[in-house]
């Protein structure tokens, strides 16, 4: 099959042409080379508009969201990451978090949070064993070489003799040697 571009006015094979399932044909009206061509002359005339468009386009096609949604919700959420309450910066920037076996959105999350709970395999319990893991070390001089104190819940650094407080005590695993 072969088809006319309406810019260029070439006749080329379908091949050479986006799938849209809108047109009669299937194909786009423009080959991908003029298709490539007025994107980047749309890019360069207006970046920003381009910009916007690619961000809602990106945000309707993987979430279902529009951006004055996402706005919304910014608004609502103070602009602050909804895991660790801080503000987002440009290395960190605020992203959709969402559950991946329902699709349902959750909030905006910094993306290192976000990516900290899929490392985590969006599971509490290996969440809560990385707490007990964190709270394990001294707070003072970071290693992991104590005991229990003589008041319930409290720990002591055998190597720096802090004394803090801590109520996972009981529960840490046997294998950390408290």
């Amino acid at each position: 099959m072969t088809k006319q571009c309406c810019d260029c006015k070439e006749i080329k094979s379908a091949s050479s042409f986006y799938r849209n399932k809108r047109k009669k044909d299937g194909l786009a009206s423009q080959c991908k080379i003029c298709h490539t061509r007025g994107n980047k002359a749309t890019r360069e005339k207006k970046p920003e508009h381009y910009k916007a468009y690619q961000r809602n386009k990106h945000f309707l096609r993987k979430y279902g969201l529009s951006v004055s949604e996402w706005e919304k919700m910014y608004r609502e959420q103070g602009g602050l990451c909804l895991l660790c309450g801080g503000i987002p910066t440009d290395k960190d920037r605020l992203v959709v978090d969402h559950c991946h076996e329902t699709g349902q959105i959750r909030g905006l999350l910094h993306h290192s949070c976000n990516v900290g709970i899929g490392f985590l395999k969006e599971s509490v319990e290996i969440m809560e064993k990385a707490i007990m893991y964190i709270n394990s070390f001294c707070p003072s001089c970071k290693t992991r070489r104590f005991v229990s104190g003589p008041l319930g819940g409290k720990l002591y650094c055998q190597k720096c003799e802090t004394t803090w407080g801590r109520d996972t005590v009981e529960s840490l695993p046997t294998s950390w040697g408290i």
